[in-house]
């Protein structure tokens, strides 16, 4: 009981989703989530539920236990070269000092680094989900003082 026009349109919401696959001449055809649309239901979720200030809490809460975790992970198997990567992403963090907009893309990329290593393809994704939500968190704290030699120490370290 449904006209053409609507289901056409429900099907390329879908598609948009990623959830069906349509091929001009042939039925649509349902796919399994792929981890990029489930990456961008994740970060739709991060962003809506950091929109007030208890959600902001829960987030530094769940980006310190995630970012703990991978650190360990990553330091228990790190190989030579793992090690040399992100040597330079620190020292290209390093090097970002200063500069607000590089330093907070090198700061992210030190905390890509560290999922790479733990060769964990859930952490990646989820750190893909939070990536947004980080770059907002630096861009406000960058301005506090000292805020890039802190996040430099604490970078270092985690080295």
């Amino acid at each position: 009981s449904v006209g053409r026009p609507s289901v056409r349109q429900a099907l390329f919401m879908l598609q948009q989703q990623g959830l069906v696959e349509i091929t001009s001449g042939t039925r649509a055809r349902v796919l399994a989530p792929s981890g990029k649309f489930l990456t961008g239901q994740m970060a739709s979720l991060i962003r809506r539920l950091s929109s007030t200030d208890q959600g902001q809490e829960h987030m530094a809460q769940t980006r310190l236990l995630f970012e703990a975790g991978v650190a360990w992970q990553a330091a228990r198997i790190a190989t030579d070269q793992d090690v040399l990567r992100l040597k330079a992403a620190l020292d290209a963090n390093v090097a970002a000092m200063g500069n607000p907009t590089v330093f907070i893309r090198t700061d992210v990329a030190f905390h890509y680094e560290l999922t790479v290593i733990a060769h964990n393809p859930v952490f990646t994704a989820i750190h893909d989900a939070l990536v947004g939500w980080l770059i907002d968190q630096r861009t406000t704290t960058y301005h506090m003082p000292d805020a890039d030699r802190l996040s430099v120490r604490d970078h270092t370290a985690i080295y």
